[in-house]
């Protein structure tokens, strides 16, 4: 049964802390395993325009409660599938449900696992899945990286694994080496918990938020990056065939989720074309003359992850930060997207104090990338903005 102990006495929306005591981590991840045990229908959400540690982290949580053979849910919009086709493989083999937009969704499920999503405001969906947020016959997991002031609490009390970690997959493994000691395991007949799908799509997860490790500041996360990372490339060697069409390594993830295809390496220089810089950031702006034959080129999914991506290399090339801002498609939405990464090499400024500063309200993300938004009719000139924008985070470099 659940741990009558909360592991928190936070409120939904309350602005999310690490875990303080050994004893109240052991309280979150006890309560969810127990949950995984007693309950029997699962959804499984992520935020908004996934990302690579999101889906891996839904599919890898999936994997593991179908090992206690009880019903998966995951809701994954359509036009993501094309990024992820291993991982959606996965749930194929593994008999999880993947459905393809909220109309699907049918009020059966008693709980609902929130993965990698850092506040509410940020999880996929409409007004079907904030019903049944607010529901409370329906239990709420929520296993998360992402802490600070831009963060917020979106599960209930007793079922929070909110931690410092370098992804929600490690969280996600951390938890899964408590399952080994549980007495139920024997019932389950849970002898491979570790399987080669399940590792896969925690490498999956670890690697892309850190680009190998590269990302990494703190001396906590790298070495829990370093544990896991090379306990799960032996499982990863050891499971796989020489010679098969399979992942063999970390590495081999890491080139598959870093290959761009041919839409998106036109994409991409379409970014490239743009690119300009200052003193210490290099950043590229889609301006509204583009804004057509720009989204009438490129599907918003792939808009999306080229530009995560260049954001990545911008900032490596720069040595310090980048941005990237492109107009979303005035059919979807009224917002200006704005994408902020830092360099592998540079970690004095953490950038989600300069989205504070600047009094975004709509974003959020980690100290070294973060993302946020803005309504296109706020700003009377782009340009003229980024420019302001750019000269209020130049001064972040003269005060620090």
């Amino acid at each position: 049964m659940v741990d009558p102990l909360k592991n928190s006495c936070h409120s939904f929306g309350e602005q999310k802390r690490k875990i303080q005591t050994i004893p109240e981590r052991n309280r979150a991840i006890n309560n969810i395993i127990n949950i995984i045990n007693e309950k029997d229908n699962f959804l499984m959400l992520g935020h908004k325009d996934p990302d690579e540690d999101c889906i891996a982290s839904m599919v890898a949580f999936s994997i593991l409660v179908r090992k206690f053979y009880k019903k998966v849910t995951l809701l994954f919009y359509k036009e993501y599938h094309y990024k992820f086709p291993f991982l959606m493989e996965m749930c194929r083999y593994n008999n999880i449900s993947v459905i393809e937009s909220e109309k699907q969704i049918e009020n059966n499920f008693n709980v609902i696992a929130v993965l990698d999503t850092p506040k509410p405001s940020m999880l996929d969906g409409g007004e079907k899945i904030t019903a049944m947020i607010v529901d409370k016959n329906i239990i709420k997991i929520e296993i998360d990286h992402h802490l600070g002031a831009d963060s917020g609490y979106i599960g209930d009390n007793n079922f929070c694994f909110i931690d410092e970690a370098s992804s929600t997959c490690e969280l996600i493994a951390y938890l899964t080496c408590k399952l080994k000691n549980k007495e139920f395991i024997k019932e389950y007949d849970l002898h491979k918990l570790f399987s080669r799908n399940f590792v896969v799509a925690i490498i999956t997860g670890m690697i892309s938020d850190t680009k190998m490790g590269k990302y990494l500041k703190s001396t906590r996360q790298k070495r829990s990056y370093k544990i896991f990372s090379t306990a799960f490339n032996r499982m990863l060697l050891k499971m796989t065939k020489i010679n098969s069409n399979n992942f063999f390594s970390i590495a081999d993830i890491f080139r598959e989720l870093e290959k761009l295809s041919v839409e998106e390496t036109i994409c991409n220089k379409y970014f490239i074309d743009r690119k300009k810089s200052s003193d210490h950031i290099a950043y590229a702006i889609i301006d509204k003359n583009d804004t057509d034959y720009f989204h009438n080129n490129f599907k918003k999914e792939l808009i999306t992850s080229v530009a995560r991506h260049f954001a990545d290399d911008l900032a490596e090339e720069s040595g310090y930060l980048s941005l990237v801002v492109y107009y979303d498609n005035p059919k979807d939405a009224d917002l200006i997207q704005f994408r902020m990464r830092r360099s592998h090499t540079f970690s004095e400024i953490d950038l989600r104090d300069i989205i504070k500063e600047l009094k975004i309200e709509d974003g959020g993300g980690h100290p070294g990338a973060v993302g946020f938004r803005i309504k296109q009719n706020s700003i009377l000139d782009l340009n003229v903005y980024i420019e302001e924008m750019i000269n209020k985070i130049e001064y972040f470099f003269k005060t620090e």
